[in-house]
């Protein structure tokens, strides 16, 4: 017999009852808790020890290790909240966050009770705490879920409405069905769908509703759909089944076809409109197969090619386009059309066609891939773009930007090359001056020409590129012919006749003496060129009165005209707008810039230069130049004809041989000579001799000083220190618009490098008013 004892019974039932209740926490993840306050011990339950992250009675449980592992944000909310209870305020209940040992947080919910004793003191609290982590990541990822499907509910472009599949009453719609239908989301809440569609198709729309409810059909389409204002759309609807608030709901996504719809009424329609617009487009269209034949073409492509329609369908395209025998691709050239047959991917290539006329085309050819219903690649529509003019201009372009950086380089090489010419220049007419032999003087004469030529040349590309205003002087027009074309035709097989009638009579203009030196030079050469085997240009000046009912584009006046005629092969007539356009040539040999930039020069002198020719006559230039109107008198270069004179001059220059021959000249006819090779040291020159008894009564200033002051800057403060002061402006930069237009910038005279005694004395008399001998 086993004897049983009571007291052992109750100890194993309590033993149950524990295992139960820590298998239940364990399962639940809560954990209990109970606080002495007067002793302040705690205990844990082993789930709880769990919880925080602790095997059980690994550490003892500590009121300070809760508060020490707790999230700084949940801190100060448990201690108030834990005081409230205290204060019997309210009962204790929150959710914290818990770093756990590893590292790991731990989000947990705990409620507690307080303990009083008669005295309504707390004694002890008492309570649970649950980890409550997983269900909160389940809330988080839920309230994410919701959001998005909130977001693309609010936002879909499609209207979205959901239907109590019960009552057919509308339960919510996004924006974009209320805008669809005209409502605002108050109004279409609510209402039924049967409001939303035509009376006579409710019988079909309600069966509709029923098989997408039973999830017979997905999809409904074209579906007559009524607006507020009770105009029609069409829709297609799409639908899903969901529950809401424990209520079956139909969630329909509608898509206006309204257009669709009309598009498909109009097909047919629309490809015979396509097609004309394909065939009025400027912009040539075939669609190839892959052995590379034209399946079809449209107008434009007919017209690159010269060929008919049914001249080009079957035919390979590289045939048509090339004139090849065989695929562009295997003549070594890029195919946009291989390549989308390769690739599957648009494509795009700079071709080089031949036109109707067998002329060179560029194009742009794009081709795009045509696939069958599989996706596979099986045609090709390719575009041929004729781009030749623009490739034309691109190519002028990068031509006048070459020649924007030919200026550059030729001013500073201009610059520096009449500084040089100045050396020699001034040195040959002092000689001129000093010498009494005749032969000699002619051959001074001739070298001086000759530097002076030089000069010129380099002013040819320096017009064109930079567009100087001329620095004009009173000139003899024959003069200028009779040097230049001497000059350009010495040697030749060409003779020049000129014809200049009474030279008395003549009327004078103001030009730039070497720019219209230079456009002679050109019109020389051209004509040269015209004629390989010889022959005689004419040239005939005379006097033209030009009137309002003359047909030429200038202004009524006085001009004096230059007929340039010459015996050569004559200009093709549809060359002629083009010859004074930049870069156009005819010959191999030469840049065509020759007439654009003669054309440029007597433009800016306020005249014409026109053109007439008949090809294997000859070609005949017209120039008209704006004659004097009060006339002057054109003074003849003679041996021993200075303008002397005396007073005290300041020459500014950064170039040693020019202050050199520039003081030596200025001695030689009589003044006296100071130097300065900057614009501060200038001034302080100035400065002192105004101070002293001896003031300048001239001033010479070099325009361009690099890297200091130059002549611009000069001359300003000369004025503050002396308005009365006389100065001139000398440059190598010819075409500079201060030389042009040298009073506005304050400035009495100028004088273009390099110059010879005559001209600088005639400046230098013209300053200071000082008479001839």
């Amino acid at each position: 017999m086993v004897i049983i004892d009571e007291d052992d019974l109750g100890i194993d039932a309590l033993q149950q009852s524990e295992r139960r209740l820590s298998r239940a926490q364990a399962i639940a993840h809560v954990g209990d808790w109970e606080w002495e306050l007067a002793t302040n011990d705690v205990h844990w339950s082993a789930e709880l020890f769990r919880i925080y992250g602790f095997e059980p009675d690994e550490i003892a449980p500590d009121y300070g290790l809760i508060l020490a592992q707790m999230h700084p944000d949940s801190k100060e909310e448990f201690l108030h909240d834990i005081d409230a209870a205290l204060k019997g305020k309210k009962p204790f209940e929150m959710d914290y966050t818990f770093f756990r040992r590893d590292g790991s947080t731990a989000m947990l919910h705990t409620i507690g009770q307080v303990f009083r004793d008669d005295s309504g003191a707390p004694v002890r609290m008492a309570g649970v705490v649950q980890d409550i982590t997983d269900r909160k990541k389940a809330e988080m990822l839920l309230q994410v879920s919701e959001n998005k499907f909130k977001t693309i509910f609010d936002k879909a472009n499609d209207g979205i409405m959901i239907a109590d599949a019960a009552t057919r009453n509308c339960v919510d719609a996004n924006a974009s069905m209320c805008e669809m239908l005209g409502y605002s989301k108050e109004e279409i809440l609510g209402i039924m769908v049967s409001d939303i569609h035509p009376k006579a198709d409710l019988p079909a729309i309600q069966d509709i509703f029923e098989q997408q409810m039973r999830g017979d059909i997905l999809l409904a389409e074209n579906i007559p759909v009524k607006r507020k204002d009770g105009s029609l759309l069409f829709v297609d609807i799409n639908s899903a089944r969901m529950e809401m608030a424990g209520k079956a709901c139909l969630v329909g996504f509608f898509r206006d076809v309204t257009e669709r719809r009309q598009a498909e009424e109009k097909n047919r329609q629309n490809e015979v409109f396509v097609r004309g617009i394909l065939d009025s487009v400027d912009e040539g269209f075939i669609v190839v197969n892959r052995d590379y034949q034209i399946i079809t073409a449209n107008r434009a492509f007919c017209q690159q090619v010269g060929l008919l329609a049914e001249q080009i369908i079957g035919r390979h395209c590289f045939e048509v386009s090339h004139k090849y025998a065989r695929p562009c691709f295997e003549e070594g050239e890029e195919c946009s059309v291989k390549t989308v047959f390769a690739s599957g991917r648009p494509h795009a290539v700079d071709h080089r066609h031949e036109d109707a006329d067998g002329n060179e085309m560029h194009v742009e050819t794009k081709a795009f891939p045509l696939r069958d219903i599989s996706g596979t690649v099986v045609q090709a529509i390719e575009t041929i773009n004729n781009v030749t003019e623009k490739r034309l201009l691109e190519e002028e372009q990068l031509k006048v930007e070459k020649l924007e950086a030919i200026g550059i380089l030729a001013g500073g090489i201009a610059h520096d090359f009449n500084n040089l010419l100045m050396g020699i220049l001034g040195n040959i007419s002092l000689i001129k001056n000093l010498i009494h032999d005749e032969k000699l003087y002619n051959l001074l004469h001739r070298a001086e020409k000759a530097a002076e030529r030089a000069r010129n040349l380099t002013m040819q590309l320096l017009t064109f590129s930079k567009g100087g205003a001329p620095v004009k002087d009173a000139a003899s027009v024959p003069d200028i012919i009779e040097e230049s074309t001497g000059f350009v035709l010495s040697g030749s097989n060409v003779d020049c006749g000129l014809a200049f009638g009474d030279l008395d009579k003549l009327w004078p203009v103001e030009v730039d003496k070497g720019q219209l030196s230079q456009v002679i030079n050109n019109l020389t050469i051209n004509a040269m060129h015209a004629m390989p085997r010889g022959g005689k240009i004419v040239v005939q000046v005379e006097n033209k009165t030009i009137t309002g009912d003359d047909n030429i584009s200038l202004a009524a006046g006085d001009y004096v005209l230059i007929n340039f005629i010459d015996q050569g092969c004559g200009i093709d007539k549809k060359n002629i707008p083009l010859i004074f356009d930049p870069y156009f040539s005819t010959k191999s040999e030469g840049s065509g810039l020759g007439l654009a930039a003669a054309y440029s020069i007597i433009k800016n002198h306020g005249g014409l230069l026109s053109v007439e020719s008949k090809v294997g006559v000859g070609t005949t230039f017209h120039i008209y130049l704006p004659a004097l109107s009060d006339g002057c008198d054109i003074e003849k270069e003679k041996r021993g004809e200075l303008l002397t004179g005396q007073g005290k001059i300041l020459v500014m220059d950064d170039e040693a041989v020019v202050l050199d021959i520039s003081g030596e000249m200025l001695m030689y006819l009589g003044y006296q000579v100071e130097t300065a090779t900057e614009g501060s040291m200038a001034i302080d020159l100035y400065q002192k001799a105004l101070a002293s008894d001896r003031p300048f009564d001239g001033v010479i200033l070099d325009l361009t000083i690099p890297g200091k002051m130059g002549g611009k800057e000069t001359v300003g403060k000369l004025l503050q220190l002396d308005p009365l002061a006389k100065v001139i402006v000398s440059s190598g930069y010819a075409n500079d618009p201060i030389m042009a237009e040298y009073q506005k910038y304050g400035f009495k005279g100028v004088v273009v490098k390099p110059f010879n005694l005559e001209k600088l004395s005639a400046v230098m008399a013209a300053l200071l008013a000082v008479e001839g001998n």
